[in-house]
């Protein structure tokens, strides 16, 4: 896997943790990585 790709997600799993923590989730759902993946911002390369 490229690295840059891992960077991106490992970002993108810090989201879905503070996502699910803040509205006291146990599962991840389509929302959770929607919101999660809405806050990224990934620069065009």
């Amino acid at each position: 896997m490229v690295p840059e790709r891992t960077r991106h997600l490992d970002r993108l799993f810090t989201q879905v943790e503070r996502a699910m923590k803040i509205n006291e989730l146990d599962t991840i759902t389509d929302d959770v990585i929607e919101a999660a993946r809405s806050t990224l911002v990934i620069g065009i390369s």
